[in-house]
């Protein structure tokens, strides 16, 4: 999303039914918020807004006039009518076979020379891994939730700034057995969010 936010300098609307695991909404299920990192690092990387929105709302709206007056109706009605007539004219009038508006086109040429994905991805090494989870803690402390979980770190966060995926868990799990990262599972207070695996730093003493 945030590659194709940056080439076609368009915000994205981003309708998720993923809101059991708390990984793109917070809150309960009646009150659920987008994490605002996710916000505040696509704007960072491509300059525009994503909105992250719960697909399983639903958008109510209503076509009852604003007006009741007789009147307003009247005029209503009227304007109805003259939009109607506008658009059926314009209708019968254009190419009956209208050109699709290309947004977005990929060069396959280019594509097929960098098929293998690992070469759009870099690898992250232990001490950047370390400073991109005391980064995040610190947000995390202040702005979110208090702790910063295993998969929206490595595959959001770290997958945002272009970090392979494969070799980041692989970094995080040496750096646990090398115990200056610790994995917890963390369990909210309302019984309604499901546990979430968190890492953590482990501080020196």
């Amino acid at each position: 999303m945030i590659k194709f936010q940056y080439s076609s300098k368009k915000d994205t609307i981003f309708l998720t039914n993923d809101t059991t695991k708390n990984d793109w909404l917070l809150g309960n299920k009646h009150d659920l918020k987008p994490y605002t990192h996710y916000i505040i690092n696509s704007f960072y990387l491509s300059n525009q807004t994503l909105y992250i929105l719960n697909a399983k709302d639903k958008i109510r709206i209503s076509y009852d006039p604003i007006y009741t007056g007789e009147e307003e109706i009247l005029e209503l009605q009227d304007e109805e009518k003259r939009i109607i007539d506008e658009k059926l004219n314009h209708a019968l009038n254009e190419d009956p076979k209208p050109q699709p508006k290309i947004l977005y086109q990929i060069d396959l040429d280019k594509f097929e020379e960098k098929s293998n994905m690992s070469n759009f991805y870099k690898n992250i090494t232990k001490e950047e891994f370390l400073n991109e989870l005391v980064e995040s803690e610190k947000w995390a402390e202040k702005y979110g939730s208090g702790f910063v979980g295993t998969n929206s770190f490595v595959m959001k966060y770290l997958g945002a700034k272009g970090y392979d995926y494969r070799h980041s868990y692989t970094i995080k799990d040496e750096l646990v057995k090398e115990e200056k990262i610790k994995e917890f599972l963390h369990k909210p207070e309302n019984p309604e969010f499901n546990p979430v695996e968190a890492i953590k730093i482990i501080s020196e003493s």
